[in-house]
C-alpha cells in the first residue's frame, strides 16, 4: 500500500496534533532542560541551606558566591559586576530590611 493510499484510509482528524498536546510537549522539554541547567545551582544552594529553610541568609548568600567560583579574588580579576561590595549592593537590593 502507498502512502497515498494509506492518508486516504486515515480519519483526517487522527492525523492531526492538538495545539494543547504540542505546547505540552514544548513546555515539558523546556522545564527538563530548565531543570538540567539550574542543577549545578540548585546541589550548591542545597548545600548551603544547611537549616533546610529555603531561604539563604548574608553569610549562606556569601557562600553559594564562593561556592559557584565568586571568590573575592576571581571576582575581582572576572569581571567588576561580582566583586564583594557589589555583592553587597545586590543583597541590599533584594533584602533591604535583612530579614
Amino acid at each position: 500500500m502507498t502512502r497515498n493510499e494509506l492518508q486516504k484510509d486515515q480519519n483526517p482528524e487522527a492525523s492531526k496534533l492538538k495545539f494543547q498536546t504540542f505546547l505540552k510537549c514544548v513546555l515539558d522539554f523546556q522545564l527538563r532542560e530548565h531543570e538540567k541547567f539550574l542543577s549545578y545551582f540548585i546541589m550548591n544552594f542545597k548545600q548551603i541551606d544547611t537549616d533546610r529553610d529555603g531561604v539563604l541568609n548574608e553569610q549562606q548568600f556569601s557562600g553559594l558566591m564562593r561556592n559557584i567560583g565568586f571568590t573575592e579574588d576571581q571576582a575581582n580579576s572576572v569581571s567588576s559586576d561580582f566583586n564583594p561590595s557589589r555583592i553587597d549592593k545586590f543583597l541590599q537590593l533584594i533584602d533591604p530590611y535583612s530579614l
